[in-house]
């Protein structure tokens, strides 16, 4: 807990790299920051993707945890 809030920490590691759909890795495209996921045919900007897997991996490690009411 920090100033009465919880804080859960999640690796960051190949969030941006990872479509959170089909979960296969990134194919770069000639645009800037666009990533191109060839098994689904989807086509995002990186920090979407990122933000996307971030929340995924939030809601796997809660679902695990058990929180203590105070």
């Amino acid at each position: 807990m920090k100033h009465g809030v919880a804080v859960v920490y999640v690796n960051p590691i190949n969030t941006s790299k990872t479509c959170p759909y089909c979960g296969e890795k990134l194919k770069k495209t000639k645009v800037k920051r666009m990533l191109k996921y060839e098994k689904c045919k989807r086509i995002y900007d990186g920090d979407n993707v990122a933000v996307r897997n971030l929340v995924k991996k939030f809601k796997v490690k809660m679902s695990r945890l058990r929180v203590k009411e105070m």
